[in-house]
């Protein structure tokens, strides 16, 4: 079993999942989860070096990426901003 980079405990995880859509905790190792249930699985990941917080009965849900644009806005600055991305 890998030992977490961060274990979050004591809070209300939402986990997408049909079969189990809230957790009391997580582990996170390398970026990624490695398991989500409550804070008595969670702890078997724990390890040396883990980071462990305590929410305190606080909410987590996953991450929101958005990844859209306005077409019109773009458009214009575009063509009205000079890019100046790798100048000195």
């Amino acid at each position: 079993m890998n030992h977490a980079d961060l274990i979050l405990t004591n809070g209300k995880v939402f986990t997408l999942w049909d079969e189990r859509p809230w957790v009391s905790a997580l582990a996170v190792g390398d970026g990624r989860v490695l398991a989500a249930g409550d804070d008595a699985e969670i702890n078997a990941y724990r390890g040396p070096q883990t980071e462990v917080v305590d929410l305190k009965g606080k909410t987590v849900v996953p991450g929101f990426t958005d990844s859209h644009n306005h077409l019109l806005y773009y458009g214009q600055t575009a063509l009205l901003w000079a890019d100046l991305g790798g100048c000195r």
